[in-house]
């Protein structure tokens, strides 16, 4: 019989609005269930309403409460996952494994007794962010946890700044889920999807993707554009383009599968989910050269790669997939057999089976 595990995540907030870092979260969380383990989310109420002058008891209930519907609305958990809101290291039980998920987690677990269980940390990308500095972010990774990693770009850092090589789960995508289901004749030639972030996520690079399809309009006056995203419509969105808020994943599936051609203007993420997903579902991706998509993009291989900000560089490859049958039916092939190698479930049981001290 398989020895049951207790196994916890101490994720930094709670997410209100579909987040690609928290999914995986949430989806290796469910794998461990699925294996008849105990798992327990701890979510940070610290930054609860941060604005706000309120008591941190306050901002505990706030986040307890929230937890009652999120993450629901967009990604519902498997109702054995148990969701706890924390403010201090005393609202933290022992486990068998507790696992940091981000930079501020990683120092709150770091300072649990070693009979709270064995200590992880899940890399997902280089958090100088939110007031934390290259230095700090450094320092994390030489705490003595046991880290791991989505990406060869951030194992190679990380290697470097603890001096032992970390494990290397690489992002995976539900190839269930995301696939072909209407072929790429049947879409439009001009037709575009992206998912779009405003400034306050700067490193999503949202507004070069909005000069592109600008461009392009001039370009190719029937351009067909659809635009997803978590947040709600502002005046910077041209009105001949098509909102689509706060999809639920299926309907996302529902968006890549109308539009030759997914956008990836990102400066810089650990890996980069939406364009894999695009693939997945037979888009052509043009991405930036930003280091996550490195993983899986390969220039006109699989993919069209232009340089990080360089708007005219895109717009000048999206112009030839739309221009070339040849091409794009190339990279979408190829798109697919790359998507379909990078599965959810080859992931989800490495994660397991590694956390679970099974490899």
């Amino acid at each position: 019989m398989t020895e049951v595990k207790d196994v916890a995540f101490v994720i930094p907030f709670v997410p209100k609005k579909a987040s690609g870092g928290v999914l995986v979260i949430f989806q290796y969380a469910e794998k461990l269930v699925e294996l008849g383990n105990k798992v327990t989310l701890y979510f940070q109420a610290n930054d609860a309403l941060k604005n706000l002058k309120i008591p941190m008891f306050v901002r505990k209930q706030i986040t307890k409460y929230r937890l009652t519907y999120a993450p629901e609305n967009w990604y519902p958990l498997n109702n054995k996952i148990k969701k706890v809101s924390i403010t201090t290291l005393k609202d933290i039980k022992k486990h068998d494994a507790i696992i940091a998920t981000g930079i501020r987690t990683s120092f709150l677990v770091k300072k649990l007794p070693s009979e709270y269980g064995k200590k992880f940390y899940f890399i997902q990308d280089y958090e100088n962010w939110d007031g934390f500095t290259d230095k700090d972010v450094l320092n994390s990774y030489r705490l003595g946890l046991d880290n791991i990693v989505i990406s060869d770009w951030l194992s190679k850092i990380v290697e470097d700044a603890s001096g032992k090589r970390p494990k290397l789960i690489k992002d995976g995508i539900d190839t269930e889920l995301f696939k072909v289901t209407r072929p790429l004749e049947q879409r439009k030639t001009h037709s575009v999807v992206f998912q779009y972030r405003s400034d306050s996520e700067p490193f999503k690079g949202g507004k070069y993707a909005l000069e592109v399809v600008k461009k392009l309009k001039d370009e190719y006056p029937d351009l067909d554009v659809k635009i997803v995203s978590r947040e709600q419509k502002s005046s910077e969105i041209p009105n001949w383009c098509e909102y689509l808020y706060n999809l639920p994943l299926k309907d996302v599936v529902v968006a890549d599968n109308q539009a030759l051609v997914f956008i990836c203007t990102s400066i810089e993420e650990g890996f980069g989910l939406p364009g894999l997903e695009a693939m997945a579902c037979g888009c052509v991706l043009c991405t930036t050269d930003y280091r996550g998509g490195r993983e899986y993009a390969v220039h006109r291989q699989n993919a069209m790669v232009s340089p990080v900000k360089d708007v005219d560089a895109m717009v000048d490859n999206i112009s030839e997939v739309f221009d070339d049958k040849e091409l794009r039916n190339k990279l979408s092939i190829n798109g697919i057999k790359t998507a379909n190698e990078m599965s959810l479930k080859k992931s989800r049981d490495e994660f397991a089976n590694y956390v679970l001290g099974k490899i």
